[in-house]
Formats: C-alpha cells, sequence, structure tokens
C-alpha cells in the first residue's frame, strides 16, 4: 500500500494539475469563538489642551478603519489543488463518483475591540465584524483531506443518502478578544484577497478628561473557518488542544483528535516538527499582523510529504526550495546543564546587593538569599495556573521548580524570587515566549533561548542585577534608566512592572511557606501606588 501511494503522488506531481470544481451554495454562517488572536495595536492619544488644575479637558480619539483593500490572507491554494488532484488516484472510483465537496462557502473573519485606559479607568468598543471574499481553497482543503485521510489514517467518512456529503455551514468569529489578549504567528506567503466587509470603530470623544493622555489598546481574533479540522486530519493534532466544538458530533470530533494526521502516517519521523520550531499558526501584514490556525503548519505539512517523495535532483521541477525541505529534524534539546555551561555567572559577583531600600521603589527583595525556598509546591502552582488560568502554568511548576531551585542557589539567587518573576512575566511558561521575561544572554540583547533553563542562563548573565532598584526598573522600561524617570516617562511600556513583581513575589512567599525573613520589606504595591501617583504628572503610572 505504501509503495502504491508513493507511485500514485508522484504520478500527480508531474501529470494531474486539473483541481475539482466545487458546488455552490451558500448556508447562513453560523457564530463559533475559534480562531487566534492577531496581534496587538498600541496607540497614546494626548490632548492639545494646556493643563490647569482644576480644569477639565476633552480628548478625541480618531476611528479605527480596516482598509478593504490588499488585505493578506496564507496562499494554501497550491496546497489544496496538489492534494485534489491526489484524490482521484488514492480513492475508489465507487467513492469518488459520490463524492460531493464541500461548497464554495467558507470565508475569513475577524472582530476588534479599543480598549481605551485613562484615569485607572478603561472604556471598550466593540467594531463589526469583517468578512474577506470567499477563500476557495478552504473548501478543497476540507474535502481533500477528509477523503485522503480515509484511506491514509483513521479517519472515517461515512455516506449519507448514498453520498459522500462533505457540504456543510460557513463559520464567522463570534466576538472579539478581551482586553489583555495577547497574539503571535509566523509570516507566510501571502495571497491577496478583498474584505468583502471591513469594520470601523467610531469616534470616540469623552469630556471631562481630569487627565490629558490615554492609552489605547486595539485587540482582534480573526477565524480561518475549518482549520482545526484541517490541522487535525493533515499535519496531526494528537499532542496539540485543538477546540472542534463547533463540530456537533463528539464521535467525529474524537475520530478527528485521534486520527494521527496524513503526515505522522507515513511521512513525519519522531525526530522531525512540522512547525519547525515555530508557531503553527500563520501570519500576514494587514491592519495589524494578523493570523490564522495553524496554516504555517499545513504549508510546511505539505512540503514535507512532497519532499520525501520526490529526489532531490527534481524537487524544483515542482517549485521545492531547499528552504522548503529543510528545518524538520529537531536538534535534541540541551541538558540545564549544558545550557548553564555556558554561563558565565560567578556568585561571588553578589557580595554586595547596592541599595537595600531606595528612596523611590521604598521597598526591597532578598533577590540572592539562597535559602528563600518554596515548600508549599502546589498552592503556588495553583496560583501560576490562576495567573493567566491555564493549567499549563500549573504543570510547568510542578515539574521545572526543582531544577530553578538546584541552579538559583549554586549561582547565588533566591529560588522563590525567580519564581515569581517566572508567573509576573509569562505565567509560568504558559503564555509569552521568553519564559522569565530576559532577552539579554551573554551580553547579546535578543539572543537568549526562551526555555526556562536558558532563561536561568539569561538572568545569571544579566548586567544588572544587584538591588532591587536596578533589577526590576532595568527589566520594566529602558535597561539601566532610574526608577524616577521611567515611571515619568509615559512612553515606557511596563512602568507598574516593580510594583507587579513585588505583589507577585509577597504572594509566593505568602502561599509556598518560604522562610517569613525572605518577605519584601518596605511599603506595600499599595502604598507604592499611591506615592507614584502622587508625584506622576498627569496620571498614574499604573494607567494602562
Amino acid at each position: 500500500m505504501q509503495i502504491f501511494s508513493i507511485v500514485l503522488f508522484l504520478t500527480v506531481f508531474f501529470i494531474h494539475r486539473q483541481p475539482v470544481s466545487a458546488v455552490a451554495s451558500e448556508p447562513d454562517a453560523i457564530k463559533i469563538q475559534n480562531g487566534v488572536n492577531n496581534e496587538t495595536l498600541i496607540n497614546t492619544y494626548e490632548s492639545q489642551a494646556k493643563p490647569t488644575p482644576g480644569t477639565g479637558y476633552q480628548l478625541s480619539i480618531p476611528s479605527v478603519e480596516v482598509s478593504t483593500e490588499k488585505f493578506q490572507i496564507p496562499k494554501l491554494d497550491d496546497v489544496a489543488d496538489w492534494l485534489t488532484n491526489v484524490l482521484p488516484f488514492m480513492n475508489a472510483k465507487s467513492i469518488t463518483e459520490k463524492t460531493i465537496p464541500h461548497q464554495n462557502n467558507l470565508y475569513i473573519s475577524g472582530q476588534a475591540r479599543r480598549c481605551i485606559y485613562r484615569s485607572g479607568e478603561v472604556v471598550e468598543q466593540v467594531g463589526e465584524t469583517y468578512k474577506t471574499d470567499v477563500v476557495e481553497y478552504l473548501s478543497k482543503l476540507m474535502t481533500a483531506t477528509e477523503l485522503l485521510s480515509a484511506q491514509t489514517v483513521r479517519n472515517v467518512i461515512s455516506p449519507k443518502n448514498g453520498s459522500y456529503d462533505f457540504r456543510g455551514p460557513s463559520y464567522e468569529v463570534d466576538e472579539a478578544p478581551p482586553c489583555d489578549a495577547v497574539g503571535d504567528g509566523t509570516p507566510q506567503e501571502a495571497k491577496q484577497v478583498t474584505l468583502a466587509q471591513g469594520f470601523s470603530l467610531s469616534d470616540w470623544f469623552k469630556s471631562l478628561f481630569q487627565k490629558f493622555s490615554a492609552k489605547t489598546v486595539l485587540v482582534s481574533t480573526q477565524l480561518c473557518p475549518e482549520c482545526e479540522r484541517i490541522s487535525c486530519i493533515l499535519p496531526g493534532c494528537v499532542k496539540q488542544s485543538v477546540d472542534l466544538d463547533y463540530i456537533k458530533n463528539e464521535k467525529k470530533q474524537k475520530t478527528l483528535k485521534q486520527s494521527g494526521g496524513i503526515v505522522d502516517a507515513g511521512f513525519r519521523t519522531n525526530s522531525m516538527d512540522t512547525t519547525k520550531g515555530e508557531n503553527p499558526n500563520g501570519q500576514e501584514e494587514n491592519f495589524t499582523k494578523t493570523n490564522t490556525f495553524a496554516t504555517k503548519q499545513m504549508e510546511n505539512s505539505a512540503n514535507l510529504i512532497k519532499c520525501m517523495l520526490v529526489p532531490k535532483d527534481k524537487r524544483s521541477t515542482i517549485g521545492l526550495t531547499e528552504e522548503d525541505c529543510n528545518g524538520f529534524v529537531k536538534e535534541p534539546p540541551m541538558s540545564c546543564q549544558e545550557i548553564l555551561k555556558k554561563s558565565t555567572f560567578n556568585p561571588s559577583q553578589y557580595s554586595s546587593f547596592g541599595s537595600s531600600n531606595d528612596a523611590t521603589l521604598g521597598f526591597s527583595i532578598p533577590m540572592h538569599k539562597t535559602s528563600c525556598k518554596i515548600t508549599n509546591l502546589e498552592a503556588v502552582a495553583t496560583f501560576a495556573k490562576q495567573w493567566a488560568n491555564k493549567q499549563e502554568g500549573y504543570d510547568n511548576v510542578m515539574k521545572y521548580y526543582k531544577t530553578i531551585e538546584e541552579y538559583a542557589v549554586k549561582a547565588g539567587w533566591n529560588p522563590a524570587f525567580l519564581v515569581a518573576l517566572w508567573i509576573e512575566e509569562t505565567a509560568a511558561g504558559s503564555v509569552g515566549k521568553q519564559e522569565m521575561g530576559c532577552v539579554y544572554d551573554f551580553g547579546k540583547p535578543g539572543s537568549a533561548d526562551p526555555s526556562v533553563c536558558g532563561q536561568l542562563s539569561c538572568i545569571f548573565n544579566y548586567p544588572i542585577r544587584n538591588s532591587t532598584y536596578d533589577f526590576p526598573c532595568s527589566y520594566g522600561g529602558k535597561g539601566g534608566v532610574g526608577c524616577t524617570t521611567f515611571y515619568i516617562n509615559a512612553a515606557n511600556d511596563n512602568r507598574w512592572f516593580p510594583s507587579n513583581l513585588r505583589g507577585s513575589y509577597q504572594k509566593v512567599v505568602s502561599l509556598g511557606g518560604v522562610n517569613s525573613a525572605c518577605a519584601p520589606t518596605g511599603r506595600t504595591s499599595e502604598h507604592f501606588r499611591q506615592d507614584c501617583e502622587a508625584k506622576v504628572p498627569g496620571g498614574s503610572i499604573f494607567d494602562k
């Protein structure tokens, strides 16, 4: 069967190029909660008026428009046509003749929310849903992968009224994401389409502004319909969390998740990764960087099949590049010991901790007290889970704490502090990239390994590391900038970071059964906030 399949695939590459036509039908779109978040857009608006104590000011915030021109989506036409062309060779004639493909009714949609922060409050506006014109390759991909997977993996298709009917509804994004949403993806070759409907957010006008500036955050979610199903069938989703609830058949959902995927059936070895170590979501430049679920991994998966079947000297004839065929084999991960061997830290570097209680911060944390160990680990893990409402945070704390503790003690760091930093930055690795927020490894900004052990190495080599004053202030904004300057400068994004870090550390100490001598000293976060609000012109440093 495997040899037969290979011959048929090769035949398709070179002689068969005609796509199968789709059946036209357009049922009403169903709203679903699937989709991935796009990159966040942040803007600051300031009043032209000159502030005078006791006087209210008005601030008009412009509308947000999404252009209906040059909207980009992933270019997967070739993948869809290629998989469709395989069908006559892989399916029995009796199936092919009775197949009704998914109709041309699938399109990409999205919705945005604008969050306006001023004077410690947030005002939210939700825009209209934006929609592309019909994306023809989505219906082809859905039909082809369902049929092919029934021949190659554990997916099952059954006739209805004598036909293999793949027609189904169109789907549309349900709602805009919350204000704290973040999104990520991997750049992908783009295809230009037209927006059938754009969105806009009306002019926002608020009177009696006590503060004369506002920060606006535009967050958005984008839905690629049926991409979850296709992801489970083509790359495989056995080890991924994929939401298939929109398929109103629990048995079908289970089958799709356990099918293994066409690639996993005979083309991907255990040492290969179809994400190539990157985010599986595709990403295009639009009104912001917009993302589509697993489309980059789909593209990689199709390339992997072709690269495995076609001899190297023939790959160019079907448009395969060297880049298309490289990057699948995963390098074995370095151990923590190997990573930290690269580090140049020396515990003697921490013999002097600098200012213990700076007047600007008003508190200190014993960052280098190695005896501050967590004894109630489960309570801290639960705290990490609650931070972002993700089980991954809990699991990571339980899995990695002993490693963090071991190497923190060797390097002269407070293990409980490093865990608090980890939770504050990424909810213990459940959100974001650099797990402990460190990007400065080996003297090269941006070179840090994002893993737990890589982050330990980064922190141990971090040049600004001695005092409570220096470390959080450099973390929160521009490295080395004093907190007084830092807090007044509203252009810095994380000006509330030192206070938040203190609060997280206090929580870890309290919940984790850490020695009370390890607790932060000085003002509480609440007092710190009040103090800063009083001294910073133009509003609280905590205005997001």
